[in-house]
C-alpha cells in the first residue's frame, strides 16, 4: 500500500505540475493577449486623436478661407458698385453730348440750307453781286468750318468716353 501512495503521490505531483505549467502558459498567454490589447487600444487611440487633430485643422483652414472669401466678396461687392455708379454716370455723359451733337448737327444743317438757298436764288447775278456773293460763300465757309470744328471735338470726347466704358 505503501507502493501504491507513492505511486499515487508521484502521479498526483506528475499532474500538479503540469496543471502548474499549464496555469503558467495559460497566464502567460492571458498577459500576451492583454499586451496585444493594450497596444491595439493606444494605436487605436492615437489614431483617433491623429484623425481629430486632422479634421480640426481643416475645419479651421476652411473657416480662415470662408473669412478671407467674405472680405473678398465685401469688396468686389463695393467695386461692381462703384463701377456701376460710373457707368450711369458714362451712360448719361453720352446721352448728354449725343444731344449735344444732334443739336449741333442740325444748326449745321439748318444752316446749309440757308446757305444753299442764298447761293443758288440768284442764278443770273452781275459781277458786282458775284464778289459780294462769294464774300457771303467765304463767311458761310468759316461757319461751317467753326461747327465742324466743335463737332469733332464733340465726337472725339464721346469716342473716348466710350472706350472708357468697354475698359
Amino acid at each position: 500500500m505503501k507502493k501504491i501512495r507513492e505511486e499515487h503521490q508521484r502521479k498526483l505531483d506528475a499532474k500538479e505540475r503540469e496543471v502548474s505549467s499549464r496555469e503558467r502558459a495559460s497566464d502567460d498567454k492571458v498577459r500576451t493577449v492583454e499586451e496585444m490589447l493594450r497596444h491595439t487600444e493606444r494605436d487605436g487611440d492615437k489614431e483617433v486623436m491623429e484623425t481629430k487633430a486632422r479634421y480640426e485643422r481643416t475645419l479651421k483652414e476652411e473657416r480662415e478661407a470662408n473669412v478671407r472669401l467674405r472680405g473678398e466678396a465685401g469688396i468686389l461687392r463695393k467695386r461692381f458698385a462703384g463701377a456701376a455708379r460710373d457707368g450711369e454716370e458714362h451712360r448719361t455723359a453720352i446721352q448728354r453730348l449725343g444731344a449735344d451733337n444732334a443739336r449741333l448737327a442740325s444748326t449745321i444743317r439748318y444752316s446749309g440750307c440757308v446757305e444753299w438757298q442764298l447761293l443758288y436764288s440768284q442764278p443770273h447775278q452781275k459781277p458786282q453781286q458775284q464778289n459780294e456773293h462769294s464774300q457771303q460763300q467765304q463767311q458761310q465757309f468759316a461757319r461751317k468750318t467753326a461747327a465742324t470744328t466743335v463737332l469733332t471735338t464733340t465726337s472725339s470726347s464721346s469716342s473716348s468716353i466710350k472706350s472708357k466704358l468697354q475698359q
